[in-house]
This record gives structure tokens, C-alpha cells and sequence, in this order.
């Protein structure tokens, strides 16, 4: 990734989201209408002319554009989908 390993910051009390996909960078809202549920909704997204690693962005935002269901498990947060896509973030 041309910016480093994704990360994202969830802001809970804002119901808002930031993060960078390994080279764009991303911000919206969240929602939760259910248990162990998330949604990110109105995500808008930066466009960097060069990114080698836009295949696997892809699938880092389309996950989070999905249906996700959540987990924590001490310093880290695991996401799924309807699919069988996964991801699992580690707290800085």
C-alpha cells in the first residue's frame, strides 16, 4: 500500500468515520440498527492519480460499504459481511 497498512477511526459519539485504504483516504457516517451491527453510510473518498493497490482498496471499501457485522475481541475489531468478507483491525 502506497500509504500504509489501512486504518480507520470510529468516532461512536459522532457517529462519524476517517480512515486511508492503503492510498486514499475516506470519511462518513456510521449507523446501527442492530446488535453487533454497523453501517457506513455517505462514504466519500479521495482520488490519488497513482495508486498500484486499487484492486485491493477495492475490496477494503466494499467491505465496509456492505452490511457488517462486528466483534470485539480485546484490542481488536472484527468486521464480516453477508458475503464472507472479513477484516480485522488492531487498535494503534
Amino acid at each position: 500500500f502506497i500509504n500504509g497498512i489501512p486504518k480507520i477511526n470510529i468516532n461512536t459519539a459522532a457517529s462519524k468515520f476517517t480512515g486511508t485504504a492503503g492510498c486514499n483516504s475516506f470519511e462518513g457516517n456510521l449507523f446501527s440498527k442492530e446488535k453487533n451491527g454497523l453501517q457506513f453510510l455517505n462514504v466519500s473518498l479521495t482520488k490519488v492519480k497513482k495508486c498500484s493497490t486499487k484492486a485491493r482498496e477495492g475490496d477494503y471499501l466494499k467491505l465496509l460499504k456492505s452490511n457488517i457485522k462486528y466483534d470485539v475481541d480485546g484490542d481488536k475489531l472484527k468486521l464480516s459481511n453477508q458475503f464472507g468478507m472479513g477484516l480485522v483491525l488492531k487498535k494503534a
